[in-house]
């Protein structure tokens, strides 16, 4: 079975095994001391005894595990660690009881580091660390010179993108161009610029210090990392008088105070309004008012000092009262633009501004209160005609998603949409507790218990004597939730339309908050369909895009969600009519025996709660058979649900439960592969495809237990499209 696959042929030293065996040692006796103090603990001071059983099923464990994983693991992970640096990609395969098989592409590759602890220093050893665009690999226990010269061999073999060739002077294939480096008089080497970069420059005679040391910062910069954003402490205030720079509306000043007195609102109420004699009260009262002043003047400090410019190439904000701050942020690293419009924005004509970064940190900026007209421009300026949008990793290892060219409107929401969604989502059932939070907190101000008595006991006991009072009141109140539902769904997705050019997806929504989110084709890594255990049965989907995002908490559900709900035929042929793509009919099921597998398993967290269960609650022995029933159910749902199919440049699969989904990946987007089989698995002849998708939050593409020929024919698939010319 093994013999399908091309294996990795180099080994790591055998002085791993010492560190591993000392290092696991450590740790488990860390262990159990840790536990056996809080078994100590448990005795001492009287917890529950199902907590010091559980913890000493654990403590029995580590004293069991403790022989395996000090002597005869690392021996046997010494002799299966292999791994292979081609042109291409990286292999590697590892494993005992589970082994997994990686191909890493040179073209996903951003960094490699070597690293040594006190353990590796002793044996003289070190350890490779690969970070790509979506984990981290590790390759361990090398000898140092081995390892320096594998991360100078990794590093070289990782291909720069076009933009940092032309800089470097390198032509496609990695090559010098025809002006190679030149040399100044005094033997130093430098890159010639490019006939639009050229600038006569004034005569060096009579400059003093500070400016050559400008004009050498000037010239290193652009040869700084261009991967994600570049920081930096603003040295000369006076380019912020520049022509170019802009702020922010004066009616942010407005708006800022507006929440500043909704946060005082709480104190007011209780220290202000509440008159009361107590002294720590008039404490309160004294050293509020220098807080709300301090609030205030920040206010007005933060909007003088926040300026933005925007060009064709970069936005530059700077902003800080005391520790000013500058901030580039190329345009081509920009992931999506989100216009958004709120209801008091459009009296005074203004809109806000959110630039989502394809990066891991900070990676969402705002430019709130700003006139409609200005966002348009800054709009037009950041999606130019799309080459500043490229994708790094499109650039290095393949094209972006394609869209079909054309500026047009794809979709616009009818009324019967929205009434379909207001019963599909439930929104009807937020009625109730909207009515209990909304009496809580009226009636914490202004007391309403107190003025309405007994009023609603008597009501409810007139409707209890009348059953056709009762049964109306019913109605009533069904029909008013309904219509909640209804309004929240169209206040939320009124008006929401979807428009495409061929470079870039706009979608629109709102009727009072509007919002317009643009996110640029090559950007988008997988489409995916979404159906909701209820909405199945009415054929109705979700379709997500999976993007390039950063980590903020709402930017997955903001820029994903392409079609909210739709039915199924027309979606499909709406994505097909966006971006000429098409779901191949019909998919592949998994085998019988991967039932079988499913099935035997072990579940451990069933078997300490079983545990757990009959020894402290004998009398509740059905629970541990439910949670049974529901784990064994759950496995064969997720069976019959699992589908997947291979084709030339692309791979589809879906997959869930209670919800199911369907995900379309294209082969140029996919991150990195590994092939796993467990032990079980081994058995039955099957194994598990993990493809790592760049995104935020992370996509990983998983078929589970399908044959071993068709995940080796899925490996080498991707192994051969990873390949490319050597330079």
């Amino acid at each position: 079975m093994e013999a399908q696959l091309p294996e990795p042929g180099k080994q790591i030293s055998k002085d791993a095994v010492k560190v591993w065996m000392i290092s696991s040692f450590i740790g488990n006796c860390v262990g159990l001391l840790l536990f056996g103090g809080l078994i100590w603990a448990a005795g001492r001071y009287g917890w529950y005894p199902w907590i010091g059983l559980v913890f000493k099923m654990i403590f029995v464990f580590l004293v069991l595990y403790l022989p395996y994983d000090v002597w005869i693991e690392p021996i046997y992970r010494q002799k299966t660690w292999r791994y292979e640096i081609l042109d291409q990609f990286i292999q590697l395969k590892y494993g005992v009881l589970e082994k997994n098989h990686f191909i890493i592409p040179m073209t996903k590759i951003q960094y490699v580091n070597l690293k040594q602890g006190l353990l590796l220093r002793k044996y003289g050893l070190a350890d490779i660390t690969v970070k790509t665009m979506a984990s981290q690999h590790e390759i361990p226990g090398l000898p140092l010179e081995e390892a320096k010269q594998l991360r100078m061999q990794i590093a070289k073999l990782v291909p720069p993108s076009p933009r940092r060739k032309r800089r470097w002077g390198l032509t496609e294939k990695g090559r010098l161009m025809k002006s190679p480096l030149r040399k100044t008089a005094k033997g130093r080497s430098f890159l010639p610029l490019s006939k639009s970069r050229r600038k006569k420059r004034p005569h060096r005679k009579g400059r003093t210090r500070k400016g050559r040391k400008g004009t050498r910062m000037r010239r290193i910069l652009p040869f700084l990392p261009e991967e994600g954003m570049l920081k930096m402490s603003v040295m000369d205030e006076r380019i912020a008088g520049a022509p170019g720079w802009k702020r922010l509306s004066p009616a942010w000043l407005f708006f800022s105070l507006a929440n500043l007195v909704k946060e005082w609102l709480i104190p007011i109420i209780l220290f202000v309004i509440n008159n009361s004699d107590g002294w720590w009260i008039k404490a309160i009262k004294i050293l509020c008012v220098p807080f709300f002043l301090i609030q205030l003047i920040g206010i007005f400090l933060q909007w003088k000092n926040y300026k933005y410019r925007v060009t064709e190439k970069e936005i530059r904000i700077i902003k800080g009262s005391f520790v000013k701050e500058e901030k580039i942020i190329p345009v081509k690293r920009i992931q999506s633009v989100e216009k958004e419009t709120s209801f008091i924005h459009r009296w005074f004509s203004l809109t806000s501004l959110k630039i989502h970064l394809a990066t891991g940190e900070e990676e969402v900026f705002s430019l709130e209160a700003i006139k409609e007209k200005e966002a348009d421009e800054i709009l037009n300026r950041i999606r130019g005609d799309g080459k500043g949008t490229a994708d790094p990793a499109a650039e290095a290892g393949g094209k972006g998603m394609q869209g079909v060219p054309g500026a047009k409107t794809i979709f616009a929401m009818a009324p019967k949409d929205i009434f379909i969604a207001s019963f599909t989502s439930f929104s009807f059932l937020a009625f109730g507790p909207f009515l209990v939070s909304l009496y809580l907190n009226i009636d914490e101000y202004f007391h309403l218990s107190n003025l309405l008595g007994d009023l609603p006991v008597r009501v409810w006991e007139s409707l209890a004597r009348s059953v056709p009072l009762l049964l109306l009141g019913g109605a009533a109140l069904i029909a008013v939730s309904l219509l909640f539902g209804i309004i929240v769904t169209f206040l939320r997705y009124g008006n929401y339309r979807v428009e495409s050019d061929g470079k870039r997806i706009v979608i629109k929504k709102g009727l009072f908050n509007v919002s317009e989110l643009a996110v640029p084709v090559e950007k988008i890594r997988a489409i995916k369909w979404k159906k909701y255990f209820l909405r199945s049965f009415l054929g109705i989907t979700e379709v997500k895009l999976v993007a390039m995002a950063g980590n903020g908490e709402d930017s997955e559900t903001k820029s994903a969600v392409l079609f909210p709900f739709l039915q199924e035929n027309r979606a499909k042929e709406l994505v097909r009519e966006m971006f000429g793509i098409r779901l191949s009919e019909p998919m592949e099921k998994l085998p019988a025996r991967a039932l079988a597998v499913k099935l035997l398993r072990p579940n451990y967290l069933w078997i300490i709660a079983a545990v757990v269960n009959f020894y402290q609650w004998p009398e509740y022995w059905y629970a541990s058979v439910i949670l049974l029933v529901y784990i064994l159910v759950h496995r064969i749902l997720s069976f019959f649900r699992c589908r997947y199919r291979l084709e030339e440049n692309h791979i589809q699969q879906q997959g869930g439960v209670w919800t199911a989904e369907l995900i379309y990946l294209p082969e140029h987007h996919m991150d990195e592969m590994v092939l796993k089989t467990s032990w079980l698995q081994r058995r039955f002849g099957l194994a598990t495809v993990e493809i790592h998708i760049r995104a935020n939050p992370s996509e990983t593409l998983l078929i589970e237990d399908l044959p071993w020929e068709k995940g080796a024919e899925i490996f080498r698939w991707f192994m051969e499209k990873r390949k490319r010319p050597a330079a």
